[in-house]
């Protein structure tokens, strides 16, 4: 040791410095300190070369399905990525608690404990988490920690594949079977895989039935690996969610069926939180404090939206920005500013690059609903070359001199098919579209991509209902969770609006159906005979169901019991909750169903023929505005939907073209009063009581 401190204090640096005319003491500090760093750097690039070996690596065993800035991506800034055995809440979304509820790192788990048990016993394992929280990032660094020279408890091979390629399965099934025995197999993504999609809009299944038959297809043909790893979108499993599901292949030690274990990914706490913005921003790079000090206050300010490591990945974006963010939107809203921004910098010859930044956010826009419309049609949530060229002419964007980074909001396979880097991204899209197009609202299935239904509803909540509600011109009284108190509507601070579970408006000219529809608090009832939820809407001294009711008896599907869904057939209740027509109009029931079998739920009647009258008179002027704003649209928030009707001799009509509500009050022998709604029309009658119509219930008055 002595004698390498002695070659360093007369290294030749030393001299050089003392030739320069510094005395011997500073030539040695100096001398020395550029040592250090010589040292710090080449460890920097053996650490760099070493990184991009293992990354260069694990893309070539991965291809075709990931690429290089893949695997870069989900390594760069990694954070153990920790789990839990019972289901986060995911109320506020995704505000989860870790107070009581423990947890552990889940690569560790898989390769010292579950990939390694002597004995048989789980092998098939579900990783279920919410949209953004690192799914595919945990089995990408999950693959690459197997593989390591480190993992000294390495014994099998193990691939890795996306189940949303539908190459994957023929690609499983080519591996010789004493090859499974000894591989490790992870698959990514089971929501994503194009033939669930279509089994769920096949009418002869259930989701859970589609959900069932699709795993059991995928276990059959992968029955035979050393273990399985599975991962799933949490909101896409149609079971509870802390039980296990049992499987239909036998344990080999012949006690009973093997079982797919559930873990759910756990949301990044504070601390992680704090890990990551420390790694992205590193301590020594004095000038990023600035950056990192802002980025640290959007945490602060933002702590539900910052638990998803997806939002982390981007912080850097944001932290460019001024902005403090109280929405999620706004988060997508200047990620994807601070892209197209990015994008444009490439282009320095660019002679108008506004058009370009104009262009390109319009293509990326068009690209949104066009990747929507396919996954409607193919089952494929991304665009061929063909179609994303199509779109790029229409826009001057030059596809095939397109650079793709690793920051890239929109991104392509090695097929060049296009789609965004993470479904989020295309659920704002959609959301913004549904926001400036009422008429794509109407189309627009929220389930079918996550996160569009909060973005959505954030906007309205920013830009009409706060602003709306907030007038201090507007006459009303509200009342919040908080607060349970009537107020005048003037008292209303921006940040109670969500609140709000009361709110009445004394001028009909003020109320907006499409306002409300952010107000989550905002009277809901649940019907305890069956789990069913309803809107409901005050309207003057009322409270209305804001949706027909959709209350199927025990003794469903008895023809004479008088309980029908619109153009359904069978028998099986089941089958017909999972028809669109049950879901968007609930059912249709006789009158002596409707009136004296209880249909309506505790604390709720059929309305007599007066009370539908007060109905109307509270809701405006009579005639063909006030029936107007009785249906979807209209500005009582009533939101009658024309669900048609039955006839007594079992045939069905009027769908889409007019709604016929039962009232409580008989009109004569063989009859019953009746409010009828179209889009051009409404008027009272009364009709023959074997009829099926729908229903509205009325709260009772206390």
């Amino acid at each position: 040791m002595k004698e390498i401190l002695k070659i360093l204090q007369n290294n030749p640096l030393t001299s050089l410095f003392e030739a320069q005319g510094l005395s011997n003491d500073l030539s040695k500090a100096i001398s020395w300190l550029l040592i250090a760093l010589l040292i710090v750097l080449l460890v920097k690039i053996l650490k760099n070369l070493v990184t991009f070996f293992i990354n260069s690596k694990a893309a070539k065993n991965l291809q075709p399905f990931f690429t290089y800035l893949d695997v870069k991506e989900a390594r760069k800034y990694f954070i153990q990525t920790k789990y839990q055995n019972s289901a986060p809440t995911r109320e506020d979304e995704p505000d989860f608690s870790h107070k009581y509820i423990s947890r552990n790192r889940i690569i560790p788990f898989f390769l010292k404990i579950a990939f390694n048990e002597k004995k048989e016993s789980e092998k098939f394992y579900l990783v279920l988490a919410d949209s953004g929280m690192g799914k595919t990032t945990f089995m990408i660094n999950l693959f690459v920690r197997y593989n390591s020279f480190f993992n000294l408890k390495k014994k099998h091979q193990i691939k890795l594949f996306p189940l949303g390629d539908k190459r994957v399965l023929d690609r499983i099934k080519q591996i010789k079977p004493e090859e499974a025995k000894n591989t490790v197999l992870l698959l990514d993504a089971f929501d994503e895989d194009p033939c669930i999609i279509h089994q769920k809009e096949d009418k002869t299944f259930t989701e859970a039935q589609a959900f069932r038959k699709r795993l059991d297809e995928i276990i059959e043909v992968v029955q035979n690996f050393r273990e399985v790893v599975i991962t799933n979108r949490t909101q896409f499993l149609p079971a509870e969610e802390d039980k296990p599901y049992e499987l239909k292949i036998p344990r080999f030690d012949g006690e009973g069926y093997h079982e797919l274990c559930k873990l759910y990914i756990s949301p990044f706490d504070p601390n992680e939180i704090k890990k990551y913005v420390n790694k992205k921003y590193l301590s020594l790079k004095f000038w990023n404090m600035s950056r990192k000090h802002h980025a640290k206050r959007i945490v602060e300010n933002s702590p539900k939206l910052m638990a998803r490591p997806m939002l982390l990945n981007y912080i850097n974006d944001l932290a460019k920005s001024e902005q403090n963010f109280k929405y999620t939107y706004q988060i997508y809203e200047t990620l994807i500013d601070k892209w197209i921004e990015r994008e444009t910098k490439k282009y320095q010859n660019m002679e108008n690059k506004d058009a370009f930044k104009k262009n390109l956010y319009r293509y990326s826009h068009q690209t949104a609903i066009e990747i929507y419309n396919n996954c409607k049609q193919n089952k494929r949530l991304h665009l061929s070359k063909e179609a994303a060229i199509k779109i790029s002419r229409k826009y001057d964007i030059n596809l095939e001199d397109y650079e793709i980074t690793g920051q890239s909001l929109l991104t392509r396979d090695a097929e060049y098919n296009w789609k965004f880097a993470h479904k989020s991204i295309l659920a704002y899209f959609l959301a913004k579209k549904a926001f400036e197009n009422p008429k794509f609202e109407k189309r627009l299935n929220f389930d079918e991509i996550d996160m569009t239904e909060l973005f959505y509803h954030e906007m309205i909540l920013d830009k009409i209902t706060i602003p709306l509600l907030t007038n201090k011109n507007i006459p009303g009284e509200y009342a919040t969770d908080n607060n349970r108190k009537l107020r005048d509507l003037k008292e209303l601070k921006k940040r109670e609006v969500p609140d709000i579970n009361y709110l009445k408006l004394f001028d009909s000219k003020y109320e907006d159906a499409n306002a409300l529809k952010p107000l989550r608090k905002l009277n809901v009832f649940n019907d305890s005979r069956d789990g069913q939820k309803y809107h409901t809407i005050k309207i003057g001294d009322q409270v209305w169901m804001a949706e027909n009711l959709a209350y199927i008896p025990s003794d469903f599907p008895s023809k004479e019991n008088g309980v029908w869904v619109y153009g359904y057939e069978g028998s099986d209740v089941n089958e017909a909750k999972a028809t669109e027509n049950f879901k968007t109009y609930g059912c249709l029931y006789d009158w002596e169903t409707a009136n004296n079998k209880g249909v309506c739920p505790p604390g709720w009647h059929l309305p007599s023929k007066k009370e539908f009258e007060i109905l109307l008179k509270t809701v405006g002027k009579t005639g063909k505005h006030t029936y107007n704003n009785l249906t979807i649209g209209g500005t009582s928030g009533f939101n009658a939907r024309f669900g048609g009707w039955r006839f007594s001799n079992g045939t069905f009509n009027s769908i889409g073209i007019g709604v016929s509500f039962w009232s409580s009050t008989k009109g004569n022998v063989s009859g019953a009063w009746t409010y009828y709604l179209s889009k051009d029309a409404g008027m009272d009658d009364y009709h023959y009581e074997g009829l099926g119509f729908s229903v509205r219930c009325l709260k009772d008055l206390i």
